[in-house]
C-alpha cells in the first residue's frame, strides 16, 4: 500500500510555483489590501 503511493506522488513541474509561494503571495495580497484600507 505505502509502495503504490510513494510511487503515485508525481514531482512537481518547474512551471508551477509551490504551494508555499502561493500562500505568502495570498497573506501579502491580504494584508495589502486590509493596510490599504485602513488610511481611507
Amino acid at each position: 500500500m505505502i509502495d503504490k503511493q510513494r510511487h503515485r506522488a508525481r514531482p512537481v513541474p518547474h512551471g508551477f510555483l509551490p504551494n508555499w509561494v502561493l500562500v505568502v503571495l495570498a497573506t501579502g495580497a491580504m494584508a495589502l489590501v486590509g493596510f490599504a484600507h485602513s488610511f481611507v
